[in-house]
């Protein structure tokens, strides 16, 4: 998946959808008990805060990417199935 208007692509293996703003106090909580157990299992992952977040946020973890809305197609490439 890319990130809209950037030409890096990121591997995302889960998506958590969060109906808040994304502050610190929030996210950091929802890092230490959610988000780390997801990329532990499944590998790096995508949270989309509805009504966006904290820029600096994004830097807290590699593994989650931040985003505020869905990527529209262009920026999703499905892997092919073995």
């Amino acid at each position: 998946m890319r990130r809209p208007g950037a030409d890096q692509w990121h591997m995302v293996s889960w998506i958590d959808s969060k109906a808040t703003f994304g502050d610190e106090r929030s996210h950091a909580a929802a890092l230490e008990g959610q988000y780390q157990t997801y990329t532990n299992r499944y590998g790096p992952g995508l949270v989309i805060y509805w009504f966006g977040f904290i820029a600096e946020l994004g830097a807290s973890d590699p593994e989650v990417l931040l985003l505020d809305t869905f990527p529209g197609p262009d920026d999703i490439r499905v892997l092919p199935t073995l």
